[in-house]
């Protein structure tokens, strides 16, 4: 049923948090802190889950450094991206971060795609998110079974689930780059298409949320969010065509026919579903929607977009699905420019 955009901008369903959902998320952040602390504890690799190793990349721009980055992930996992900052920044003329975080499957991108920001002001780091087509591995070893692709790896209990470390991946890499002495750790944002968008919101509420208990003073101040996935889960399964939640079709096919687990699998979702993980995103959001998107139906996107904590701003594609919305990109870089390069400047 094809709803009204009036109807859609209403549409704000209950959260479908577990009892424990906070706890969980404060012991993934308190992981995180303890990791820090053990590594600080050893002279040789002191605060290294927020220090990354890097290389120089020769680059025909000399307004941008480019570098080739290694962050060493809070399990030991390699996560491997590009870093990109204005030639002149320094620690007395700190510049605004981003990250930027790629769709499902795909990798940290070409640097065609990240010089832009960094001409225009921004440090901007793009890692690969681990196990996917990118350079950096997911060495956990699952306990159970799962499909073809990372949706329905360790569905046996939330600690295990695939996007735990994934989302617990997205903080350390925020914490880093707040940390790096040219960049402006008040001034963060997050961007980011389908699966980063999920990885965005992620990010921003766990660190906006607990990042204070953790004793970190990082802000995320801005998102920009395209075509969001991993939101409303349970409508998503029912209303998706053809995207990758079809893993879950297959995962039930091939080992619970019956759906025995079903309420099981549901459960563990839950803790990743951004929908309920939107209220503690609580800063400025620009989100981009398709009408036409049968991968991550306009409704569980305006789930997201109707819990998140902080203003939205909501720019609707009659005629899009579920692609990168060239046009959305202007607004993104003006809406970027207001909130995190000029704050006190209205942008057209």
């Amino acid at each position: 049923m094809a709803e009204t955009y009036e109807e859609l901008m209403r549409y704000e369903p209950p959260l479908e948090r577990e009892a424990d959902f906070e706890a969980f998320w404060e012991n993934g952040m308190r992981q995180l802190a303890a990791a820090e602390q053990n590594a600080s504890g050893d002279e040789a690799s002191a605060g290294s889950i927020f220090s990354w190793q890097e290389t120089e990349y020769t680059y025909p721009l000399p307004q941008v450094r480019v570098r080739e980055v290694i962050l060493t992930a809070w399990d030991g996992a390699p996560l491997r991206g590009w870093y990109l900052c204005p030639a002149g920044a320094n620690p007395g003329e700190p510049v605004p971060g981003l990250i930027r975080w790629h769709g499902y499957s795909s990798n940290r991108g070409k640097l065609c795609e990240l010089l832009p920001w960094a001409l225009m002001g921004y440090a901007i780091l793009a890692l690969d998110v681990r196990g996917q087509t990118g350079d950096s591995p997911d060495p956990h070893r699952e306990k159970t079974g799962s499909f073809s692709g990372w949706l329905t790896r360790g569905l046996d209990a939330p600690e295990n689930y695939y996007y735990r470390r994934v989302y617990l991946d997205a903080v350390q890499a925020a914490v880093a780059l707040a940390r790096r002495p040219e960049t402006d750790g008040k001034r963060l944002a997050f961007f980011g298409n389908s699966q980063g968008a999920a990885i965005s919101v992620a990010a921003a509420a766990l660190l906006n949320h607990f990042g204070g208990l953790c004793g970190w003073s990082v802000h995320v101040s801005a998102l920009g969010l395209g075509t969001p996935f991993f939101s409303h889960i349970s409508l998503a399964l029912a209303e998706q065509k053809g995207g990758p939640l079809d893993e879950f079709s297959a995962y039930f096919r091939m080992r619970d026919p019956l759906h025995r687990t079903e309420k099981h699998v549901r459960r563990v979702l839950s803790y990743f579903d951004v929908m309920n993980l939107a209220p503690w995103a609580d800063c400025p959001a620009l989100i981009g929607i398709g009408l036409q998107d049968a991968v991550c139906p306009p409704r569980a996107g305006f789930a997201l977009v109707n819990h998140l904590g902080g203003r939205r701003e909501v720019c609707v594609y009659p005629d899009y699905g579920h692609e990168s919305i060239d046009p959305h990109l202007d607004r993104l870089i003006l809406f970027m420019a207001e909130h995190m390069l000029a704050p006190n400047r209205q942008f057209p």
